[in-house]
């Protein structure tokens, strides 16, 4: 017994340590600094190193059963992604997205075992409600901050990377934090449920995630239903459900701004449902073509722009697309049968125990335990008591927790219709974890329940070195992966810190662990450049390129290439660029400027056309931020005016400067715009063109007579001029905030 509460508590540890840490899509943890990143850069591996560690802790006490459909899949999943790696283009991003999959089946193996103990069935319970009240107790802080300011309707993030996927966490929150309100007995856990209700609810309206709040109702109302089949909604339940109804209209007047605000901008809703819906017309199209393996566990970013009919996007706002494209059809098969398993389980067990107040698995524990504490009252020393029912766990009825984990599994799945939440590392968990509570519930032990043990198919010895080989594999991958970003975090201090050999020798470190993520290639090749070794520079280049031929490298590997002063060759890369993504406009303009550079003149004008072609198409106008303006374009047009005045066709230049300024005005509208922030380089370059268009369509339009045209843009640069340094300014504290 002492076992299996060592590891309940290392899954609880687990649980936070995901919820904390690990909010970020594939586990992209940031390597730059801030006062909240070091514990990102471990957070995930180290939920999934505990839960590895208890998995086999709690298997080694398990009997061997007979294996289930459900198991055999689940196990199958995490195969198959595996094997998909043999065909990634980006395999250090595979590992790291197929740590998050092993993570997720680890919590999901360890909970059923353990859930199947009333007692570290209830702690997980709590552990996983708890989670999420603290999760939003950060989200509610966040927006209080920024209401202070003015910006009531700020979107929270808290601990992740959007506040998409935060609503899709709360939505695996909410109906737990209802059904322990409901099921406790216990005053503290009603309590904590009731907070936890609250704040979860609340945040989850303050991340104006709409498709969040659908993802709530449908789980809320298969609550209901489930309740009022199960007839749970009867005696001092029913007061405690119209406190519900009194939490929930609190929550509502919290939370409701940014959703209410979302709501009414319905040009806005009518852009993102037509982003949304093209992106899955791409990714079922990148499936499609790859049917089998897909394209890699974790490579939706870098191979999905070839299939891409809108703006570039990390992920497929659908999970089982995502799924499906990255590892094959068969992944999301497994997965389906997987989850209709959990479900078909839950269901069967709720049917069984309708109308009971306790389960006969918990009636039958806390009897057993009773029985114990009884004999055991004679052989206590005096002074200490002994153990009773009550010492199993809060009282509480497994019935309400049952329903309310199916709810949330059905609020979550229809959630993953409209984003990839699965493929963030703390809904992948939490999700797996709730699976394992219904599973474990659903399968006390024969010979504890309903008498002799059976026969065993599956020996015990296979499920306890399956536990430990996954285990063992997150072991490696989880401290492979922290060390080598911690090695990247010291460096980014080193630069920092002026001090350029400790940063070259904390990169080279990073490498050495991770040799297959291109980043830490990356970032050494740009140390190197500052450090004088050009050679050593171009050698970390083409190191990053082989180990990632995306378009990333190609394109770094093209700009330092500029930098040197070999345009062809930089030309070269950015064509291999362009054919990992062809329609990414900043490496369209990088070739541009490259052909031009190279003083091939019609090469360029072919490209800076291909731009602006792109830009009233729905790639130029649909994307992911609609507030993140394409600088891009307006450069483009602005090179063709410059081409067009060298040749004195004013009535092209002049064509050419309005199109450009158009996107350019619109860019200083939302130069404050947290979301339309863009580095110093490209913050000059973008004010220098601004001005330089303005002054040459005035000029233009002078020297054609139209003075009170030119007039008005005259006019319009000199507020530009006047406000430029106060810009310049805000967006410098913006920066350091």
């Amino acid at each position: 017994m002492t076992s299996t509460r060592v590891a309940a508590g290392l899954c609880a540890a687990a649980i936070f340590s995901a919820a904390l840490w690990g909010g970020m899509l594939g586990d992209r943890a940031f390597t730059t600094l801030g006062p909240d990143n070091p514990m990102q850069l471990v957070g995930l591996p180290l939920a999934g190193l505990l839960f590895g560690i208890g998995l086999p802790i709690a298997a080694w006490r398990a009997e061997g059963r007979s294996p289930t459909v459900r198991a055999v899949c689940a196990a199958a999943l995490l195969i198959w992604s595996a094997v998909s790696l043999t065909v990634t283009h980006d395999l250090s991003a595979g590992w790291s997205m197929l740590q998050t999959v092993g993570s997720a089946v680890a919590a999901a193996g360890a909970v059923s075992i353990l859930a199947r103990d009333p007692l570290n069935r209830w702690g997980i319970a709590i552990a996983l409600v708890t989670a999420g009240a603290v999760v939003s107790a950060m989200g509610l802080s966040e927006y209080i901050s920024h209401a202070k300011t003015g910006d009531t309707s700020w979107r929270v993030f808290s601990t992740f990377s959007m506040p998409n996927f935060l609503a899709g966490y709360l939505v695996l929150q909410a109906p737990m934090a209802v059904a322990l309100f409901l099921g406790a007995r216990d005053r503290a856990v009603v309590l904590l449920a009731g907070m936890a209700l609250l704040l979860d609810c609340a945040c989850l309206l303050l991340t104006g995630s709409r498709f969040g709040l659908i993802g709530l109702v449908v789980a809320f109302g298969l609550f209901f239903a489930l309740s009022l089949w199960m007839g749970i909604l009867a005696g001092p339940v029913r007061k405690r459900a119209l406190a519900l109804v009194a939490l929930g209209a609190l929550a509502i007047l919290v939370g409701a701004r940014p959703v209410i605000s979302r709501l009414r901008g319905t040009a806005g809703e009518s852009y993102s449902g037509k982003f949304r819906v093209l992106t899955w017309s791409g990714a079922f199209k990148m499936a499609a073509r790859n049917p089998l393996l897909g394209t890699g566990i974790g490579s939706f970013a870098t191979a999905y722009p070839p299939y891409a009919a809108v703006g570039f996007t990390e992920h497929a706002h659908n999970s089982y697309l995502q799924l499906a494209a990255e590892t094959g059809f068969p992944s999301l098969v497994f997965l389906g049968v997987t989850v209709i398993g959990v479900f078909a389980g839950g269901i069967r067990w709720l049917s069984r125990n309708r109308h009971q107040a306790m389960s006969p698995d918990d009636a039958v524990a806390i009897e057993t335990l009773t029985r114990t504490s009884n004999k055991s009252k004679r052989s206590k020393p005096p002074g200490k008591s002994p153990p009773t029912a009550q010492s199993a766990g809060p009282n509480l009825d497994l019935r309400v927790l049952m329903v309310g984990a199916i709810s949330c599994l059905a609020g979550a799945l229809v959630r993953n219709v409209f984003d990839s939440d699965l493929f963030v590392g703390t809904n992948a968990v939490t999700f797996a974890a709730v699976c394992g509570l219904v599973v474990g519930a659903t399968s006390i032990h024969q010979s504890e329940v309903r008498g002799p043990k059976t026969r065993q198919i599956q020996p015990a010895w296979l499920t306890r070195s399956l536990a430990v080989a996954l285990a063992a594999f997150l072991a490696v991958q989880g401290l492979r992966e922290s060390l080598a970003r911690t090695h990247a975090y010291a460096a980014q201090a080193a630069v920092q810190a002026g001090n350029l050999s400790d940063a070259e020798r904390e990169y080279r470190d990073a490498v050495a662990v991770d040799g297959a993520n291109p980043d830490y290639h990356l970032s050494l090749a740009q140390i190197l450049v500052r450090n004088g070794d050009l050679t050593g520079a171009e050698r970390e280049y083409s190191l990053a390129v082989a180990s990632a031929p995306i378009w990333k490298p190609f394109n770094r590997f093209g700009r330092f290439y500029i930098a040197a002063g070999r345009p062809n060759d930089a030309a070269k890369m950015f064509e291999k660029a362009r054919r990992s993504d062809p329609n990414n406009v900043q490496n369209l303009l990088a070739l541009a400027e490259a052909y031009r550079a190279a003083h091939d003149v019609k090469s360029a004008l072919a490209a800076y056309r291909s731009i602006v072609a792109l830009e009233n198409s729905p790639i130029g106008k649909l994307r992911a931020l609609p507030e993140r303006i394409p600088w891009e374009f307006a450069a483009c047009h602005f090179a063709l005016a410059e081409e067009a005045l060298i040749r004195s066709d004013t009535a092209t230049a002049e064509r050419e400067l309005r199109e450009g300024l158009k996107t350019s005005d619109e860019f200083w509208r939302l130069r404050f715009d947290a979301r339309n922030q863009v580095s110093d380089d490209v913050w000059k370059r973008v004010t220098d063109k601004y001005d330089w268009a303005l002054a040459q369509i005035g000029a233009l339009l002078r020297k054609r007579g139209a003075l009170s045209e030119a007039a008005v843009y005259d006019s319009k640069r000199a507020s530009f001029m006047a406000d430029s340094p106060e810009a310049e300014k805000k967006r410098s504290e913006m920066t350091q905030r």
